[in-house]
């Protein structure tokens, strides 16, 4: 009798046990009740160490709501507002880049012109703001015009016009050119500013190296080649016996503009440093002097096709 009323007594607790895990995982669902303790399934836990009400399901609704409309109206002020700063940092860039494609009437008056240079194809160089440093002169007033209009303005850079060799223009198509203009970037090597204009409007640019000489034929496949390299040989070691990797790069000149003959430029680079370690001059690429002298024989014969 005894072992029978054990058994009811175990049955009864492990059917309050079930019970009360599914109340639990009820209210734990429905975030009605924060659980504080859980007592050992061994012993029939007292209601009142089980849980602590929180408020009432209606009121946490509420809280939720208030705290998902202020959630989306603080989402909403914040995108707003980097959409203004985007804009206004994009119409910063557009205006600074329609300042340097047309030059207001102003600027046009206060600005000396000091040197006009007609181009082929109809273009005109207009250049102000001198400075002479008897063994050169530069211009920090830089205006590009075709037909009357204005296609780029220059205020940054400082331009020379001193070496006959530029400025370049190459006609590249349907009302469509590439023009090479000279940079003083002292104390570094100068470099050329290269402006892409198609129907009177200046498409984009970018920078090149200077050439040694003219264009020529310099790999017998009836295309002429600009060369050039981006930066001075310096040399550096307890004997002045190291330099930095520099590549001469070559130039085809096509139909469609000026390009990079990679083929050509990989292998004259080969003869030189015995590798080819890329299209740009690298301080971090240590070469010895001898390769650097390799360097200078390869230039020394370019220069003297002039």
């Amino acid at each position: 009798m005894f072992g029978v009323v054990s058994r009811l007594r175990r049955a009864k607790r492990k059917a309050s046990l079930s019970i009360l895990k599914r109340k639990e995982i009820e209210l734990d669902l429905q975030g009605r009740a924060l659980f504080v303790t859980r007592r050992s399934q061994e012993t029939t836990p007292n209601e009142g160490d089980i849980l602590v009400l929180c408020p009432s399901l209606e009121k946490r609704k509420k809280m939720k709501n208030r705290l998902f409309i202020l959630g989306l109206i603080a989402i909403l002020t914040a995108c707003n507002l980097k959409d203004k700063s985007t804009e206004k940092v994009m119409n910063q860039k557009q205006n600074r880049t329609d300042s340097t494609l047309e030059t207001d009437n102003n600027t046009q008056t206060n600005i000396k012109i000091e040197k006009s240079i007609k181009l082929a194809n109809g273009f005109i160089v207009k250049v102000g703001k001198s400075e002479d440093f008897e063994t050169f002169k530069t211009y920090s007033f830089f205006e590009l015009t075709h037909s009357d209009k204005v296609i780029y303005t220059d205020t940054m850079r400082e331009f020379e016009f001193g070496d006959k060799l530029y400025p370049i223009v190459l006609h590249t198509g349907a009302d469509s050119y590439e023009l090479m203009f000279e940079v003083n970037d002292r104390p570094n090597k100068n470099y050329l500013l290269r402006l892409f204009v198609k129907n009177q409007r200046l498409v984009r640019n970018d920078t090149l190296p200077t050439f040694i000489t003219k264009a020529y034929d310099l790999d017998g496949d009836g295309i002429k080649e600009y060369v050039g390299f981006w930066c001075y040989n310096e040399t550096w070691g307890e004997n002045n016996d190291l330099t930095a990797y520099n590549p001469i790069l070559f130039y085809k000149i096509r139909p469609t503009g000026l390009t990079l003959d990679s083929t050509l430029t990989i292998n004259r680079n080969k003869k030189i440093y015995g590798e080819f370690s890329g299209f740009y001059y690298d301080e971090s690429h240590t070469v010895s002097i001898g390769k650097a002298d390799k360097f200078g024989v390869e230039i020394n014969r370019i220069e003297k096709l002039k």
